[in-house]
């Protein structure tokens, strides 16, 4: 996400100077972000909340938490995929929320159809499922409209995306947990160790999918 902040700033004609981005610019792009993909968006944060739960829980894992995980996860690309399709069919508001309320109820119907103990088989079918998405998030803003090079630049642009984010969100891990490392190694802080779980679980659960889905293209008529 922060390399689209980066980016959409504007440079000086005259001057060698480039103007860094401001906390109004920052808020702004993340808002523009949240409202173009809000279900995604808050599928992921759900997801990763739940997950720190289920890290913390002093009762071990727990199977309905474990199913929210699992759900959270197909929402967010299911809820990308749809948010993708109706921008690039232009559909209503009303047609949208059709179309996000049917994605909802198969989420719910997927829940209620979880086994209670989680098996391989489960974990295959749900490996499958995930997959699946990951394809429709693939080709969701062509599945009809036939533009050939639109499509194939399109997921260029998805794949540095995924690549970009994945970069950065190492990055940005590996720099604030070697931070608190050496806070504790310097200043003999003592930092409990579930602390680096935290941070993995908000960079890669709310911060990676928000920063993608800052990429996406604006106007997929110009990739054809």
């Amino acid at each position: 996400m922060l390399e689209a902040f980066f980016i959409s700033l504007p440079w000086q004609q005259n001057s060698t100077i480039m103007r860094m981005p401001s906390v109004e610019s920052f808020f702004t792009k993340s808002f523009s972000t949240f409202s173009k993909f809000p279900l995604a968006i808050a599928a992921s944060i759900a997801g990763s909340v739940v997950s720190w739960i289920l890290m913390h829980s002093s009762f071990g894992k727990s199977e309905s938490l474990m199913h929210v995980v699992m759900v959270c996860y197909l929402g967010m690309l299911l809820f990308t995929s749809s948010a993708l399709f109706a921008k690039r069919m232009k559909l209503s508001a009303p047609q949208n929320m059709i179309l996000q309320g049917v994605c909802a109820a198969l989420l719910v119907l997927y829940y209620f159809m979880l086994p209670s103990h989680l098996h391989t088989s489960v974990y295959i079918r749900y490996s499958l499922y995930a997959l699946g998405l990951h394809l429709l998030v693939a080709f969701a803003p062509f599945i009809i409209r036939g533009e050939m090079n639109g499509f194939w630049q399109y997921n260029k642009i998805v794949f540095l995306r995924i690549l970009t984010a994945g970069l950065y969100s190492s990055v940005l891990y590996g720099g604030i947990a070697l931070a608190i490392v050496a806070v504790n190694q310097l200043f003999g802080v003592k930092i409990d160790g579930k602390i680096y779980g935290d941070l993995w679980i908000f960079i890669a659960g709310i911060f990676n999918t928000w920063f993608f889905l800052a990429g996406m293209p604006e106007n997929f008529e110009e990739l054809d």
